[in-house]
């Protein structure tokens, strides 16, 4: 194996050479303060958000494509609200709503997500920069973030999957393993016969399945696959770095109000002066006066011109 990245938030893909099964490694951690700052999240809802952002860059690796992937889980329970979104550079950002009003220890300590988010739905839209965008729709039945995915992927992908996640206030760490979509023959070092292929997944599954919180938290990648793994070879790629990046801006701000009526920007400048915007990820807020709002519309009036085939 060689040396896993220095950077505390990272990816790792790795193949395993006797069985046709994949898996990723993923730690985040200076991410993770960035997905808070501003914010003021209770433990429970701050674990599960930690554990969403895990899971989006684990699976944007997985699918491979250029564009955004969206995960996003929505219900009437005290948690109402997971969006992560992470992109092919595995820049991400995210966001959680959930009721002030609710139970404190439950805030505070319920680690069931099925009980945070009762009768839940996830949404899971890929975003491609070239061709259509999709979506996949599925009903959130198991405790565990992990476990929803996992029921994704075997019924949605049809390919055996297993998740786990691990989070404290600091540091999260995530371990995927999945059967691959095609085995490969025996040139390649794989069996070809997919029954075998299938008792590899759940023997791997079963080694995975022995590693503490603990040891996921406070070790590295290649301490952790060869505790885990060390007699069945694997295959570990270079390691990817994670960032985090909200991607709002000022001037994105500013143009997103030529959406609005211009007589309620009008009254809104008058009543106030000026114009806030707050960005709901990163709780970055923009200031506009009447200056900035004419200038706006100014530039929308003369790209409209300029678009116009009349005017060549």
């Amino acid at each position: 194996m060689t040396n896993a990245a220095d950077t505390k938030d990272h990816i790792i893909r790795f193949l395993f050479e006797e069985h046709a099964v994949r898996g990723q490694w993923i730690q985040l951690t200076d991410g993770l303060q960035a997905l808070q700052q501003g914010h003021q999240y209770p433990a429970a809802v701050k674990q599960q958000l930690f554990e969403a952002a895990l899971a989006t860059n684990l699976m944007i690796e997985t699918i491979k494509f250029e564009g955004r992937l969206s995960l996003q889980a929505q219900s009437g329970g005290d948690l109402s609200l997971l969006l992560v979104q992470a992109n092919h550079n595995h820049q991400f950002r995210g966001v959680a709503r959930y009721n002030e009003q609710a139970n404190e220890q439950t805030l505070a300590n319920c680690d069931d997500l099925k009980q945070l988010m009762p009768g839940a739905q996830m949404a899971l839209t890929i975003e491609p920069e070239q061709g259509k965008r999709y979506q996949g729709i599925v009903p959130m039945h198991q405790s565990s973030l992990a476990a929803n995915l996992e029921d994704y992927f075997n019924q949605s992908e049809q390919l055996a999957t297993r998740i786990w996640l691990f989070s404290n206030q600091e540091t999260a760490v995530g371990l995927m393993l999945q059967a691959m979509p095609a085995t490969r023959g025996s040139n390649d070092g794989y069996n070809d016969n997919p029954s075998e292929d299938i008792s590899g997944f759940e023997h791997l599954s079963q080694l995975a399945q022995t590693l503490k919180p603990e040891e996921a938290l406070s070790l590295n990648a290649e301490t952790v696959l060869h505790r885990l793994f060390h007699q069945d070879p694997l295959r570990l790629y270079p390691a990817k770095p994670i960032e985090y990046q909200c991607g709002c801006s000022r001037q994105k701000s500013l143009a997103s109000l030529t959406l609005v009526p211009r007589d309620e920007l009008n009254e809104m400048l008058a009543e106030n002066g000026k114009i806030t915007m707050n960005c709901e990820f990163c709780q970055t807020e923009y200031a506009f006066d009447s200056i900035d709002i004419e200038q706006i519309f100014a530039n929308a009036g003369h790209d409209q011109q300029g678009s116009d085939p009349a005017s060549h």
